[in-house]
């Protein structure tokens, strides 16, 4: 089964215009077999990324960046290994649940064949911003 390594989320904000930027990358890595059907078969994935604020215990959606499908519609071919990059801008109001602390986001990346349905989600690790600045 394909698997998502290396999750990060990288966010900077413009205090002045009141926005975020959002970055989100990971490595793909298909099996073999994943590869030959993708590249002579037509199989396709989809890899899906949502942007998570945690609220005490909860984590809960505030953004869906744009999604990916493998095999890219630019590229010949796919390997074993593909990198992914999610670039998005959001207005920080858009983002923030809490209006005294830092707020604490994740990105949470899923993998879907689109053959069997099958889907492997991994997350990054809490990234603390302040929103309120």
């Amino acid at each position: 089964m394909a698997t998502i390594n290396n999750p990060r989320l990288a966010i900077s904000t413009d205090p002045l215009h009141q926005r975020a930027n959002i970055s989100v990358s990971c490595d793909v890595d298909f099996t073999d077999v994943e590869v030959n059907a993708m590249n002579l078969l037509g199989l396709r994935y989809r890899l899906e990324c949502q942007l998570l604020n945690k609220d005490l215990w909860q984590l809960k959606p505030v953004a869906i960046l744009d999604e990916w499908t493998f095999p890219r519609l630019t590229a010949l071919s796919v390997s074993n290994h593909e990198h992914a990059v999610f670039n998005a801008d959001r207005a920080a109001d858009d983002l923030r649940r809490h209006l005294i602390d830092k707020d604490k986001l994740a990105a949470e990346l899923k993998l879907r064949n689109e053959e069997t349905g099958a889907e492997v989600v991994t997350r990054t690790e809490l990234v603390e911003v302040d929103l309120t600045a």
